[in-house]
């Protein structure tokens, strides 16, 4: 096999030092060989060393400007660096080329979110979110721009799908009780109690006492609701 090949089976074995190695030696021979640039990126910054996957992946897209992928590696990078603008220019360049990829759409979505450009953040989750229905993590943050906005349907949609798809995941008792307040503000009580109680059968927290209190209001709203549980 090449030394590309030979890093590229490094990388996936997590031997990265030995993929690093195997990669700069595949851009020694060929030094237009874009796709171990891109690789060369991945693995150095899982390394740690980021300046040099900055570079690894700049080379990557001078090389080859339409090979969405390093676009892709290079927001990745200076997402990791601090630079929100910069990585914002290089996934917008990704989504250009391939529109259709759910990750470049979900990476340049969570991005806009991050400078403050909500209403486009949405739009891209929900795009990101159409083209991979089943990808908890876009439900997630679609979820977050959702309730941003205001968007309580949406944002009751997503969380959902979220709880639905990853009902233990990280954020799986946050959803709860997100869900619970969007939907005491669409005017569904009994839906807000089932997702505060659910709430409360994950671990003890900080917001227990909180998420009572919300449970004692409805009742007291609504004695059609019935007792607060958990």
């Amino acid at each position: 096999m090449s030394h590309y090949e030979d890093g590229v089976a490094a990388y996936k074995k997590h031997a990265d030092k030995d993929a690093a190695g195997l990669f700069r030696k595949a851009l020694e021979q060929d030094p237009q060989n874009f796709r171990a640039a891109v690789y060369l990126a991945l693995v150095l910054e899982r390394l740690g060393d980021l300046e040099g996957a900055l570079g690894a992946a700049r080379l990557a897209v001078g090389v080859s400007p339409q090979y969405a992928k390093g676009h892709n590696a290079l927001g990745n990078i200076q997402r990791a660096m601090g630079s929100l603008e910069e990585a914002l220019q290089s996934y917008r360049a990704a989504a250009k080329i391939e529109p259709g990829s759910p990750l470049y759409r979900h990476n340049l979505g969570i991005t806009l979110f991050d400078v403050g450009m909500i209403d486009a953040a949405q739009q891209e989750l929900l795009e990101a979110s159409s083209l991979d229905p089943q990808n908890a993590d876009v439900a997630w943050d679609l979820a977050q721009a959702s309730l941003k906005r205001n968007d309580l349907n949406t944002a009751k949609t997503a969380l959902e799908k979220y709880l639905d798809v990853r009902p233990r995941g990280v954020h799986a008792q946050q959803a709860w009780c997100d869900l619970g307040d969007a939907l005491v503000a669409l005017g569904d009580p009994v839906g807000a109690r089932l997702a505060f109680n659910t709430y409360l059968e994950g671990p003890p927290d900080e917001r227990e006492g909180e998420i009572r209190a919300k449970l004692e209001r409805l009742e007291q709203d609504d004695p059609n609701v019935g007792p607060a549980f958990g």
